[in-house]
């Protein structure tokens, strides 16, 4: 207990006498990517960082913690930030003009980045019905959320319509503080380039073929509460039996966890064709790249609906805890009536519209193309083609107006 005391003082006295340092020193064209954790190299802040980096702005920074990003960084030649060299962070976060963050945080040891000369701007992680504020939670305010929003200079939400609701409505942003520039992580969906995504996939399963293999994604989303794997709470549902029915028919089922989750995977519960991938062995593990391999997207109430959406292809949803989970954090509009696809309670039935949707495919992406469509319009407008050229110029207009005010 002692110790945690002196700690605190310890970074207090920091933070105080750095307050001095950092209102002395001019912002220069240092960059920070602020991704949702240091231990990952993914989200939209990834293909911003990496666009700028390889066009002509020297001074961009990735934070991280972990030895493999490090290596990956080193090899490209991309410059970082991280803990372990400290003295150097410092530097860096002083004279960090722009800070670029997925989450609604970001990166801000000793209260560094809390300057009126830094411009931060959210990029975003995910806009959708499940955009709501948490209730009834006594560590998570809405005040504390609305507060950590307001933090920012830029709130990017990709579309006219949840700028409105959203953006005014929920988070009381002005309207000079909300842009509608699209998610860098997107602008792939428009290239169609799949090496990486073959790549992990050839890495996690012996048999996948990029040609003859199918896969089923599965994003069961985070909960304010304790919920173990949804797809386990599935009536009738055997892992043995599903796995059979997978490799008799060449399909893989992929399933990953939100970042900030704690439901717990067992071994048992994986087989040859039903994989989990573990963000923590795997950092550079991105969700969307793996989309554009994705054939059938399993979901209950993650915003990977809306960018899966922009793929035009079929979903499912399995929720078996929708009651509770409106309740506790809610939905914007009904949510049922908004999801592009069907929703399953029991096996036998998943089974049946996974059968109907590998034999009559375009039929089922018709049936749902009108709430697919109404879904995008509403949150992420299909424009939206080159969101990183779009947040290079806005880079370049901020150095640019820096300069001339110098």
């Amino acid at each position: 207990m002692m110790n945690i005391h002196r700690n605190v003082i310890l970074r207090k006295t920091i933070t105080f006498l750095l307050s001095f340092l950092k209102n002395g020193i001019i912002k220069r064209d240092c960059i920070l990517f602020s991704p949702v954790s240091n231990m990952i190299y993914s989200g939209n802040v990834k293909y911003l960082f990496e666009h700028l980096s390889s066009n002509q702005i020297d001074d961009c920074y990735w934070y991280t913690n972990d030895i493999r990003i490090k290596k990956y960084l080193d090899e490209k030649k991309y410059k970082y930030i991280t803990s372990s060299h400290p003295f150097h962070m410092i530097w860096i976060l002083l004279k960090t003009k722009i800070v670029f963050s997925d989450g609604d945080d970001y990166i801000n040891t000793f209260e560094l980045i809390h300057d009126i000369n830094t411009i931060k701007i959210y990029l975003g992680h995910g806009q959708g019905p499940k955009t709501t504020l948490e209730k009834d939670n006594p560590m998570n305010t809405e005040e504390d959320q609305i507060k950590r929003i307001h933090k920012f200079d830029l709130v990017n939400i990709p579309s006219n319509d949840s700028m409105r609701f959203i953006g005014e409505d929920m988070y009381k942003l002005p309207k000079n503080k909300l842009i509608n520039i699209g998610y860098p992580r997107c602008d792939q969906f428009h290239t169609k380039k799949t090496d990486n995504s073959k790549n992990l996939l050839n890495e996690l399963t012996e048999n996948y073929s990029n040609i003859d293999s199918k896969l089923i994604l599965y994003t069961p989303t985070w909960r304010p509460y304790v919920q173990d794997l949804p797809l386990l709470d599935m009536h009738g549902l055997s892992l043995n039996k599903f796995n059979d029915w997978l490799v008799a028919r060449n399909i893989f089922f992929l399933f990953t966890l939100h970042p900030y989750s704690e439901m717990n995977i067992k071994k048992s519960d994986m087989n040859s064709n039903i994989i989990f991938v573990d963000t923590s062995k795997h950092p550079f593990f991105d969700i969307h790249e793996l989309m554009l391999e994705t054939d059938i997207l399993l979901n209950d109430y993650s915003t990977t609906s809306i960018d899966f959406a922009l793929l035009n292809r079929p979903q499912i949803f399995f929720m078996p805890d929708y009651d509770i989970f409106n309740e506790r954090k809610g939905f914007v509009g009904n949510y049922r009536n908004e999801m592009p696809g069907i929703e399953v309670k029991e096996y036998t039935d998943f089974i049946i519209k996974l059968e109907n949707i590998l034999s009559k495919r375009d039929a089922y992406i018709n049936k749902y193309k009108q709430k697919s469509d109404n879904i995008l319009y509403k949150y992420y407008d299909m424009e939206h083609s080159s969101s990183i050229i779009s947040f290079y110029i806005l880079t370049k207009d901020i150095l640019k107006k820096q300069k001339k005010e110098q």
